[in-house]
């Protein structure tokens, strides 16, 4: 995450929404999926700071992002670290259930990056 994520990370407060006293958290790249009949037309991402991992089946709560409802979880995957400093660099993506074709033009707009799949 570039120096710009952090400023935004820093200016929307998520770092307030971590458990008090914890003094742990991650960083978790959020894949929102939509389409129909489970054919993804298109897939968006954000990476957002959370408490904790989240586990399959858990309703994700992702006010703070501009979501209006929680999302159930259907995927967690842990990733590898690399060479590079791990500081706020995602260490898990997860993956959310499929979302009507039609939100995601609204969440384009709300800042969440499109994946381009190679």
């Amino acid at each position: 995450m570039g120096a710009g994520a952090w400023k935004a990370v820093q200016q929307a407060g998520w770092l307030a929404t971590l458990a008090p006293g914890s003094g742990v958290s991650i960083v978790a790249l959020v894949r929102r999926q939509f389409g129909t009949d489970r054919v993804a037309s298109v897939t968006l991402e954000r990476a957002v700071v959370r408490p904790s991992t989240p586990t399959m089946g858990t309703r994700l709560d992702l006010r703070p992002e501009g979501v209006e409802s929680s999302l159930e979880v259907v995927g967690v995957i842990l990733l590898t670290e690399s060479g590079r400093p791990t500081f706020l660099q995602p260490t898990v993506e997860v993956f959310t259930s499929w979302e009507p074709l039609a939100r995601a033009q609204l969440t384009c707009a709300s800042g969440w990056r499109e994946v381009l799949e190679s």
